[in-house]
């Protein structure tokens, strides 16, 4: 990993948003991309604004844009579109490549406030390596969209428009400019379909590149809306098993007729999924936790001292999907509700398999004899021993974080997080010693075994049924061929935890 940058170690003051509209795409920004991430209303230079919401996470670079214009429904129709689509769209995408020339130009003259004195406290990655997602919000079409077509409200997509003045059609949003970075056009109402379905930055992101790759292709594409192509996205998977727009190599058409949202949102295995994430969103919280402190100055023993360092460590945590963060959510969990609080275990998980990052868990009693500041930092050197034994016992570590908290902390009406990271390229003998002398010192004759990480998306069948059909009885095993309970695994209550969740 990386150094991190330099960065500010007091309060980080950002805006909330200038317009309404901005306000509501700051929160489902932080609701999405967590607060570490989200940045509304960055400047280039005194009074010179460069976008409306940036968010910098890795290499990808989203840079949003929000107009809201009215639509005037006592012109004619194809006056009130034309002159709806020049404010909310044209003139979104105008700033949206200026912005994007802009970061390119001068990627060091970001500030975050309208005087141009608060630098951005991240260093951006370097150019070649940018995933660069442009995002237009356009506010204002909804209301005249349903009184027009009914449905949903949301613009129709047909890519064989091309070029900004070709978008004649009313309520009809095509391909802006083939020549420049494509811009992702998403109306106030297609914008929630999408942020709260792609409701982590690695979701959104593949979203949008796949989104991109698809509309872009030789494949002509009619939808009735944007939830229209979302339905499709989530139903379809390619060779990586990854979600995707996918067609046969002898198709080259695509009509999404208005239904199919509905119908994947009413479906059982949506219902099923939707409540098997709940208690994803603990693994959120968690990161909003260390997030919170760090922005607010008062993360302890950080170092180097600053927001950076513990952005670089949460990257990790917030780079997992939703069905990823219900995997290690649930391992954290089950560890913290298992343990009594005088006995300290721990527990090791791959992210996903084949990628080198692992996540170590550890609960430590608390030491009731000693300053509670003395007792974590012993239990930060503790989280440091394990992760030198996992990267011994796993050579192919490439990246691992360790998070610790209280034994029993289901227990306590408050408690502490840590988290550090080891870098398992950078291993020595010594090392290699050190971690020798670890086992020996413990007793410890080799690591837990690796949580399970195979779950399925969409776990009705999973969970609900046996190999019968029948839902089987609390003490009888689990379906998902976990070896536990039932009641000890899909059986029980999703959801809770010991960091708040939304």
């Amino acid at each position: 990993m990386e150094n991190p940058s330099p960065s500010p170690s007091g309060p980080l003051r950002r805006s909330s948003g200038s317009t309404r509209t901005e306000r509501f795409l700051a929160r489902l920004a932080e609701d999405t991309f967590l607060s570490l991430w989200s940045y509304p209303n960055l400047y280039r230079k005194s009074g010179k604004e460069l976008c409306d919401l940036l968010v910098v996470f890795g290499n990808h670079i989203i840079v949003f844009s929000d107009k809201e214009s009215s639509f005037h429904s006592t012109k004619s129709l194809a006056v009130a579109w034309n002159r709806w689509f020049r404010k909310s769209v044209k003139d979104s995408a105008t700033q949206l490549w200026g912005a994007e020339r802009s970061l390119r130009t001068n990627p060091k003259e970001l500030y975050l406030d309208v005087r141009a004195s608060k630098p951005y406290p991240f260093a951006l990655p370097e150019p070649l390596n940018w995933k660069i997602h442009l995002v237009a919000v356009a506010n204002g079409i909804s209301g005249p969209c349903v009184s027009a077509f009914g449905g949903s409200g949301t613009l129709m997509f047909r890519n064989t428009v091309q070029g900004l003045d070709q978008h004649t059609d009313p309520f009809t949003i095509g391909e802006l400019d083939p020549s420049s970075t494509f811009v992702h056009v998403f109306d106030d109402v297609s914008l929630q379909y999408v942020m709260k379905l792609m409701d982590t930055v690695s979701d959104f992101t593949s979203y949008l590149e796949k989104r991109e790759r698809f509309l872009r292709s030789n494949v002509l594409v009619n939808s009735a809306g944007e939830e229209e192509l979302l339905s499709f996205y989530m139903k379809n998977l390619n060779a990586k098993g990854e979600h995707d727009f996918v067609l046969p190599p002898e198709v080259n058409a695509l009509t999404l007729t208005e239904g199919l949202w509905h119908a994947f949102e009413n479906s059982p295995e949506r219902k099923a999924q939707v409540e098997a994430d709940k208690i994803s969103y603990n693994w959120d919280s968690l990161i909003n936790v260390f997030g919170r402190h760090a922005l607010a100055g008062t993360s302890e023993r950080t170092f180097p001292v600053g927001v950076g360092t513990t952005e670089k460590i949460m990257r990790f945590l917030a780079s997992q999907s939703r069905l990823r963060r219900r995997v290690l959510a649930s391992a954290f969990l089950d560890l913290i509700a298992s343990t009594p609080p005088d006995k300290m275990k721990f527990r090791f998980i791959a992210a996903k398999q084949d990628d080198g990052v692992f996540f170590a868990f550890l609960v430590f009693p608390v030491m009731e004899d000693k300053p509670y500041e003395d007792y974590r930092k012993v239990r930060v050197e503790a989280l440091g021993c394990y992760c030198k034994t996992l990267r011994l016992r796993i050579p192919d570590a490439k990246d691992i974080i360790g998070i610790a908290t209280e034994s029993g902390r289901m227990l306590r009406a408050e408690g502490s997080e840590d988290a550090i990271y080891l870098d398992g390229r950078v291993w020595t003998e010594e090392d290699r010693k050190d971690a020798e002398g670890i086992l020996e010192m413990f007793g410890l004759k080799g690591l837990p075994s690796l949580s399970p990480t195979n779950v399925k998306e969409f776990p009705i069948r999973e969970f609900q049924k046996d190999s019968k059909g029948q839902q089987p009885s609390r003490n009888a095993p689990c379906p998902c061929g976990s070896r536990k309970r039932f009641r000890k695994c899909h059986g029980r209550k999703q959801g809770g935890g010991i960091w708040p969740t939304r």
